[in-house]
């Protein structure tokens, strides 16, 4: 019986007895592929509440505080993967870090240091007009992409916003200005991904 104020963990609460974890974890992958984003954090929650590994990994009883572990894992993994699902052009965001000499900047200053700089893929119409005004602009004859410094001009009128946003293209934290930050989480996220799973496995194995 779900009441008006009985939430969705407490519905999912009274019927974890009647769950097997496997069913658990295969209804996550439903819930994610459907967007339903409240149960599918919920029920990623619940999944990590197994007692004990599967026959596969060792026989490591999961504590209290190793599940509360891979809980928090579970919806790290949740979030990024909702991203994902909500924005897949930014499966692959166009933007990476290079290494290189940098003229040092002041009155004073004299010589080079090295570090990293930050790119962003550009049109060749675009990086016409950046290499005219005295910007970096590296081409890859490989792939036929151009990448350019992130700069003010260098980005942001490049990109169809609709493409990546859908109809949320043009809405606070949907525009021009929001595109790099967005491209800096799918970043992170990538990376972050496979990291979680890991660390997920390793729990489930041998503890936190």
């Amino acid at each position: 019986m779900v009441s008006s104020t009985m939430t969705a963990g407490d519905a999912l609460d009274q019927l974890r007895p009647l769950m097997s974890d496997d069913f658990l974890r295969a209804w996550r992958r439903v819930t994610l592929a459907l967007g339903y984003r409240t149960v599918g954090k919920a029920v990623a929650s619940l999944a990590a509440k197994g007692k004990v590994a599967t026959a596969k990994q060792a026989a490591y009883t999961l504590t209290e505080a190793d599940q509360e572990y891979i809980t928090g894992l579970e919806s790290q993994l949740v979030e990024a993967e909702v991203f994902f699902q909500d924005f897949p052009m930014l499966t692959n965001p166009p933007l990476r870090t290079v290494h290189r000499f940098h003229a040092r900047k002041g009155i004073y200053a004299k010589g080079t240091s090295w570090g990293q700089t930050e790119q962003i893929t550009v049109s060749s119409t675009l990086a016409d007009r950046l290499r005219e005004r005295g910007r970096p602009v590296e081409y890859n004859k490989r792939t036929g992409i151009w990448w350019a410094d992130v700069e003010d001009e260098a980005w942001g009128q490049d990109v169809n916003l609709e493409e990546l946003f859908g109809q949320r293209a043009g809405e606070p934290g949907y525009s021009f200005d929001d595109v790099l930050p967005m491209y800096r989480k799918a970043l992170a996220f990538k990376a972050t991904i496979p990291q979680i799973r890991r660390e997920i496995a390793t729990v489930r194995k041998n503890g936190a």
